[in-house]
């Protein structure tokens, strides 16, 4: 079944090591809800098996619940659910399974020391208390950490500020590198910041596209309509642009006090955006 989906000899026999449960009975049986929860959902064939082959593990370790449970009780468009999935396939993991994949996962010693010596590598002390937290929550194998991380050095920035932000904000490596990307791209080419301002606040990485769309959209609109935001000396990279953190890291009560209630038009622009079905 797993040749069908384009995994190759080598990835089954490296997953097979890594996770010998797969060779379960109930394994294919859970794969293919997985694959119908999937076709329900709207996605296409090729985008179905793409997500299964980046991780079998996580579609057939537990049954599914059914889309219209799903997505009533996550209160998601099939669409919306659709393009969470292909972004980020280890999301199905959270939002569709039955039980929490951590709980009937069972990783090997093999797996747990791939994972080890990729934190080692980074700059976690053995056996530390930092590491212990860190082998609990990255979910990946080594060589996947090892690409999520890649895609940040490739993307420019330097090893150990990369390595460096990790320890700052490990759910950095539980995102798909499609995602990484994405978000590095919109905070560089969309909006013009730098990788520095990225190096600065690493935790962007924890906020949604859609967020990030829906308040720099917001700035941008009260900027263009004459409203003068002063940067705070957050910004220590670029002086002249108001700091990630200062746009990001408060709730919308909080941002509509300070930001959107500038302008006497702002809260109506504001609702316009949110109902916005390019962003939403």
């Amino acid at each position: 079944m797993l040749c069908k989906f384009g995994i190759q000899i080598d990835s089954m026999l490296q997953l097979f090591v890594q996770c010998p449960w797969v060779l379960n009975m109930k394994f294919p049986k859970n794969l293919q809800k997985s694959v119908d929860f999937l076709t329900q959902i709207g996605m296409e064939a090729f985008d179905i098996a793409r997500v299964v082959s980046s991780c079998p593990e996580i579609l057939g370790a537990s049954s599914c619940q059914s889309a219209a449970i799903v997505l009533s009780t996550m209160n998601l468009s099939a669409a919306r659910l659709c393009n969470i999935i292909k972004d980020d396939p280890m999301q199905f993991g959270t939002l569709v399974s039955k039980k929490k994949i951590a709980a009937v996962t069972k990783i090997d010693s093999f797996y747990l020391g791939e994972k080890a010596e990729f934190l080692l590598k980074i700059g976690f002390i053995e056996n530390s208390d930092d590491m212990v937290k860190a082998m609990s929550h990255f979910r990946g194998r080594g060589d996947q950490l090892q690409e999520r991380l890649d895609c940040l050095v490739d993307a420019g920035l330097d090893y150990e500020d990369a390595c460096s932000m990790i320890k700052v904000a490990p759910f950095i490596l539980n995102m798909s590198v499609s995602m990484i990307k994405k978000k590095i791209s919109y905070i560089l080419n969309d909006i013009g910041y730098t990788l520095e301002s990225v190096v600065a606040f690493p935790a962007i990485f924890g906020y949604s596209l859609e967020k990030m769309k829906l308040r720099f959209m917001m700035y941008k609109w009260l900027t263009e309509n004459g409203v003068k935001i002063k940067p705070t000396n957050k910004n220590k990279v670029n002086k002249s642009m108001v700091a990630l953190s200062t746009i990001m890291a408060c709730s919308d009560v909080r941002f509509v006090k300070q930001f959107v209630n500038l302008h006497p038009g702002g809260l109506d622009q504001w609702q316009r955006l949110k109902n916005c079905s390019t962003i939403q």
